[in-house]
């Protein structure tokens, strides 16, 4: 039996930065990172009407992450 350490497969999410569009519109984002967790939350904070749902993976890392830290993250250990 394999134990979640030992797994080839692997699931990182990053979260992408806002583009020039929404931010022109005046979007809030509704994604929160946890990376002390490793989970993603989706769903508005402040609207009682939707309900949030959190994720959780291997790695996660919001929309000020470098590509020198996705790559220690996520590529380096593949090589």
């Amino acid at each position: 039996m394999e134990t979640a350490q030992t797994s080839s497969v692997r699931v990182s999410v990053r979260l992408r930065p806002p583009t020039t569009y929404s931010d022109c519109k005046g979007r809030t984002n509704v994604v929160q990172v946890h990376k002390g967790v490793k989970s993603i939350t989706i769903g508005a904070q402040s609207s009682s009407s939707s309900a949030a749902h959190q994720f959780t993976y291997d790695e996660v890392y919001d929309a000020r992450a470098t590509q020198n830290e996705i790559y220690w993250g996520v590529g380096a250990g593949m090589l």
